[in-house]
Parts: C-alpha cells; sequence; structure tokens
C-alpha cells in the first residue's frame, strides 16, 4: 500500500508525463529497496540497544528498559534518515551523470568525428 507522502512524492514526475504504469513500479520497487536498507540500519543498532537496556531479559511493560529503548530510537530514527538521504542524494546525482553522459554520447560521438573529418580535410589542402 503506498502511503500519501509516497503518493504525493510521484505525482510530480506522473504530471510531467511519467507514465503511472511507471510510477508505481518504481514505488514498489524503492518500498523493496529501502526495506532492506531500514532492515541493516534496524537491526544492528535494535540489537545493541536491546542489549545494553535489557541483557538477557524479555524488556518489560512500563520499565525503565522501555524509557532507554523508546529514547535511544527516537534518536537514532532521524539520523538514520540523514544517513540514507545523504546516500541517496550523492548516488543520484552519479546516475543522473551516468544517464547524461550515456544519452550524449552519440553527440559527443558525431562531433568528435566531425572534427576529425575537418582535420583530415585541412590536412588535405
Amino acid at each position: 500500500m503506498l502511503g500519501p507522502r509516497l503518493l504525493s512524492a510521484g505525482a510530480e514526475p506522473v504530471a510531467v508525463g511519467l507514465p503511472v504504469d511507471t510510477a508505481l513500479d518504481t514505488a514498489e520497487h524503492l518500498r523493496d529497496k529501502v526495506g532492506h536498507v531500514a532492515e541493516h540500519v534496524v537491526r544492528p543498532v535494535a540489537g545493541h540497544v536491546l542489549e545494553r537496556y535489557a541483557p538477557q531479559t524479555l524488556v518489560r511493560s512500563g520499565s525503565e528498559e522501555v524509557t532507554g529503548t523508546a529514547g535511544v530510537t527516537r534518536r537514532v530514527r532521524p539520523l538514520a534518515q540523514q544517513a540514507v538521504d545523504a546516500v541517496l542524494v550523492q548516488t543520484m546525482a552519479e546516475n543522473v551523470n551516468d544517464v547524461r553522459g550515456g544519452h550524449c554520447a552519440p553527440a559527443v560521438e558525431h562531433l568528435r568525428g566531425a572534427a576529425d573529418r575537418s582535420q583530415e580535410h585541412e590536412a588535405l589542402v
């Protein structure tokens, strides 16, 4: 199920012409990949927190352990979001450059060929 924030984020690409099916497929793929990222962030942190606040025991409702784990979770969540956002921005920039380069490569090759032919022609004259 797509939440309102994800639907809102997909509205603009659809508005500029991205097919709705592509936007929905992208959103589903994003949920899957980010789900894996979240798991890799949550498991080590949660494991460490539980080991610290409730070693070898169950966390008791209303206990100091619950307060401790909830506090650490509140502090770590925005930091995890910042880390994911930083990596996402960096890798998106790399991907945009790769796509631009791939898109422009034939034109660059054509211009290089034209320049080479021009130099060959000038050498003959």
